[in-house]
Protein backbone atom coordinates (compact mmCIF):
# COMPACT_ATOMS: atom_id res chain seq x y z
CA UNK A 1 0.00 0.00 0.00
CA UNK A 2 2.86 2.67 0.75
CA UNK A 3 4.65 1.54 -2.30
CA UNK A 4 1.56 2.16 -4.82
CA UNK A 5 0.36 5.37 -2.41
CA UNK A 6 4.23 7.04 -2.83
CA UNK A 7 3.17 7.17 -7.19
CA UNK A 8 -0.57 8.62 -6.25
CA UNK A 9 -1.92 11.54 -6.58
CA UNK A 10 -3.59 12.90 -3.13
CA UNK A 11 -6.97 12.36 -4.58
CA UNK A 12 -6.19 8.56 -5.95
CA UNK A 13 -4.58 7.46 -2.35
CA UNK A 14 -8.02 8.95 -0.87
CA UNK A 15 -9.68 6.72 -3.25
CA UNK A 16 -7.42 3.83 -2.49
CA UNK A 17 -7.97 4.38 1.03
CA UNK A 18 -11.80 4.49 0.63
CA UNK A 19 -11.92 1.38 -1.49
CA UNK A 20 -9.46 -0.74 0.68
CA UNK A 21 -11.47 0.33 3.71
CA UNK A 22 -14.98 -0.67 1.87
CA UNK A 23 -12.78 -4.24 1.39
CA UNK A 24 -12.14 -4.32 5.29
CA UNK A 25 -15.62 -3.57 6.29
CA UNK A 26 -16.68 -6.00 4.20
CA UNK A 27 -14.60 -8.63 5.74
CA UNK A 28 -15.63 -7.87 8.93
CA UNK A 29 -19.25 -7.76 8.22
CA UNK A 30 -18.69 -11.55 6.59
CA UNK A 31 -16.61 -12.18 9.84
CA UNK A 32 -19.18 -11.19 12.29
CA UNK A 33 -21.71 -13.27 10.26
CA UNK A 34 -19.48 -16.13 10.12
CA UNK A 35 -19.16 -15.76 13.91
CA UNK A 36 -23.29 -15.86 14.59
CA UNK A 37 -23.81 -19.27 12.45
CA UNK A 38 -20.86 -21.00 15.00
CA UNK A 39 -22.47 -19.44 17.86
CA UNK A 40 -25.84 -20.52 16.82
CA UNK A 41 -24.57 -23.99 16.17
CA UNK A 42 -22.46 -24.09 19.35
CA UNK A 43 -26.05 -23.25 21.26
CA UNK A 44 -28.23 -26.01 19.19
CA UNK A 45 -25.25 -28.49 20.32
CA UNK A 46 -25.84 -27.70 23.94
CA UNK A 47 -29.14 -27.57 23.98
CA UNK A 48 -29.23 -30.67 22.16
CA UNK A 49 -27.42 -32.43 24.69
CA UNK A 50 -29.67 -31.44 28.06
CA UNK A 51 -32.51 -33.33 28.67
CA UNK A 52 -34.18 -30.65 30.20
CA UNK A 53 -33.59 -28.39 27.62
CA UNK A 54 -34.61 -30.27 24.60
CA UNK A 55 -38.88 -29.46 24.62
CA UNK A 56 -37.67 -25.53 25.17
CA UNK A 57 -35.47 -26.26 22.27
CA UNK A 58 -37.91 -28.12 19.89
CA UNK A 59 -40.26 -25.87 21.18
CA UNK A 60 -38.10 -23.01 19.88
CA UNK A 61 -37.39 -24.33 16.23
CA UNK A 62 -41.03 -24.66 15.60
CA UNK A 63 -41.82 -20.90 16.70
CA UNK A 64 -39.02 -19.95 14.74
CA UNK A 65 -40.04 -21.48 11.57
CA UNK A 66 -43.16 -20.01 12.05
CA UNK A 67 -42.42 -16.62 12.11
CA UNK A 68 -40.01 -17.16 9.19
CA UNK A 69 -42.80 -18.60 7.24
CA UNK A 70 -45.05 -15.91 8.33
CA UNK A 71 -42.41 -12.86 7.54
CA UNK A 72 -41.68 -14.10 4.43
CA UNK A 73 -45.32 -14.51 3.24
CA UNK A 74 -47.09 -11.48 1.88
CA UNK A 75 -50.60 -10.85 3.12
CA UNK A 76 -53.25 -9.48 1.43
CA UNK A 77 -53.94 -5.20 2.36
CA UNK A 78 -57.10 -6.74 4.55
CA UNK A 79 -55.18 -9.06 6.25
CA UNK A 80 -52.01 -6.19 6.79
CA UNK A 81 -53.20 -6.02 10.55
CA UNK A 82 -53.63 -9.31 11.72
CA UNK A 83 -49.89 -10.80 10.29
CA UNK A 84 -48.61 -7.53 11.94
CA UNK A 85 -50.19 -8.93 15.48
CA UNK A 86 -48.75 -12.14 13.92
CA UNK A 87 -45.59 -11.18 13.62
CA UNK A 88 -45.20 -9.55 16.85
CA UNK A 89 -46.97 -12.40 18.86
CA UNK A 90 -44.57 -14.98 17.36
CA UNK A 91 -41.08 -12.66 17.82
CA UNK A 92 -42.31 -11.91 21.27
CA UNK A 93 -42.43 -15.89 21.38
CA UNK A 94 -38.97 -16.96 20.40
CA UNK A 95 -37.44 -13.93 22.64
CA UNK A 96 -39.54 -15.91 25.73
CA UNK A 97 -38.22 -18.95 24.84
CA UNK A 98 -34.65 -18.09 24.07
CA UNK A 99 -34.48 -16.12 27.27
CA UNK A 100 -35.62 -19.46 29.45
CA UNK A 101 -33.05 -21.69 27.48
CA UNK A 102 -30.53 -18.75 28.20
CA UNK A 103 -31.86 -19.03 32.19
CA UNK A 104 -32.01 -22.09 32.57
CA UNK A 105 -28.23 -23.17 31.05
CA UNK A 106 -24.80 -20.77 31.54
CA UNK A 107 -23.40 -23.15 28.85
CA UNK A 108 -26.35 -21.77 26.45
CA UNK A 109 -25.57 -18.57 27.48
CA UNK A 110 -22.20 -18.29 26.83
CA UNK A 111 -22.39 -20.15 23.75
CA UNK A 112 -24.79 -17.24 22.61
CA UNK A 113 -22.65 -14.50 24.03
CA UNK A 114 -21.27 -11.81 20.77
CA UNK A 115 -17.50 -12.95 20.08
CA UNK A 116 -15.46 -9.94 18.94
CA UNK A 117 -12.59 -10.11 16.85
CA UNK A 118 -10.74 -8.83 20.54
CA UNK A 119 -11.98 -12.10 21.78
CA UNK A 120 -10.45 -14.42 19.24
CA UNK A 121 -7.02 -12.41 18.77
CA UNK A 122 -6.87 -13.03 22.62
CA UNK A 123 -6.85 -16.77 21.97
CA UNK A 124 -3.85 -16.65 19.92
CA UNK A 125 -0.16 -17.83 21.21
CA UNK A 126 1.74 -14.96 21.21
CA UNK A 127 4.21 -15.32 17.70
CA UNK A 128 1.05 -16.73 15.99
CA UNK A 129 -1.68 -15.42 13.34
CA UNK A 130 -5.07 -15.80 12.43
CA UNK A 131 -4.74 -14.87 8.60
CA UNK A 132 -8.02 -15.51 6.34
CA UNK A 133 -7.62 -15.23 2.74
CA UNK A 134 -10.95 -13.62 0.73
CA UNK A 135 -10.64 -13.89 -2.95
CA UNK A 136 -13.20 -11.30 -4.89
CA UNK A 137 -13.45 -10.01 -8.65
CA UNK A 138 -12.20 -6.20 -9.06
CA UNK A 139 -13.58 -4.05 -11.82
CA UNK A 140 -11.06 -1.89 -13.74
CA UNK A 141 -11.76 0.43 -17.18
CA UNK A 142 -9.94 -2.11 -19.78
CA UNK A 143 -6.75 -0.73 -21.44
CA UNK A 144 -8.50 0.55 -24.94
CA UNK A 145 -10.51 2.57 -22.28
CA UNK A 146 -13.64 1.31 -24.31
CA UNK A 147 -14.85 -1.68 -21.68
CA UNK A 148 -14.41 -3.17 -18.08
CA UNK A 149 -11.98 -5.59 -17.10
CA UNK A 150 -12.08 -8.04 -14.32
CA UNK A 151 -9.26 -8.64 -12.28
CA UNK A 152 -9.65 -11.67 -9.82
CA UNK A 153 -7.71 -10.29 -6.54
CA UNK A 154 -6.41 -12.26 -3.27
CA UNK A 155 -6.56 -10.07 0.25
CA UNK A 156 -5.62 -11.78 3.59
CA UNK A 157 -6.69 -10.19 6.67
CA UNK A 158 -3.82 -10.95 9.55
CA UNK A 159 -5.13 -10.98 12.94
CA UNK A 160 -2.62 -11.28 16.20
CA UNK A 161 -2.68 -10.79 20.32
CA UNK A 162 -2.34 -7.50 20.62
CA UNK A 163 -1.75 -6.06 16.84
CA UNK A 164 -4.31 -4.30 15.14
CA UNK A 165 -6.01 -6.07 12.47
CA UNK A 166 -3.99 -5.90 8.86
CA UNK A 167 -4.97 -5.99 5.74
CA UNK A 168 -2.51 -7.40 2.67
CA UNK A 169 -3.37 -6.95 -0.54
CA UNK A 170 -1.48 -10.22 -2.25
CA UNK A 171 -2.74 -9.31 -5.48
CA UNK A 172 -3.32 -11.75 -8.25
CA UNK A 173 -0.30 -13.39 -10.83
CA UNK A 174 -3.39 -15.47 -13.36
CA UNK A 175 -2.66 -18.99 -14.09
CA UNK A 176 0.78 -19.28 -11.89
CA UNK A 177 -1.30 -19.35 -8.33
CA UNK A 178 1.50 -18.58 -6.79
CA UNK A 179 1.88 -15.81 -4.64
CA UNK A 180 4.33 -13.22 -3.29
CA UNK A 181 4.06 -12.03 0.02
CA UNK A 182 4.74 -8.68 0.89
CA UNK A 183 6.88 -7.92 3.54
CA UNK A 184 7.63 -11.43 4.14
CA UNK A 185 11.23 -12.67 3.95
CA UNK A 186 12.68 -14.76 1.80
CA UNK A 187 12.45 -17.66 3.95
CA UNK A 188 8.11 -16.96 4.77
CA UNK A 189 7.68 -16.77 1.44
CA UNK A 190 6.03 -19.68 -0.76
CA UNK A 191 7.10 -18.70 -3.95
CA UNK A 192 10.41 -18.26 -2.86
CA UNK A 193 11.26 -21.93 -1.84
CA UNK A 194 13.60 -23.78 -3.68
CA UNK A 195 12.15 -27.01 -5.08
Amino acid sequence: MDLAAASQSDQQQLAMTKNLRHRLDGYLAVALRSNQVLSRQQAVRIAMDAPDLVPIFQKLQTVTGQLANTVFATPAPPQLESWKAKVQSLSQEKEDLERQLATKSAEYRTARAPVNLEDVAATLPDKYALVDFVEYGEQTLANDRKGVAMQRRLTAFVVRRDHPVRMVDLGWRAGSGALSIPGASDSENPTSRKR
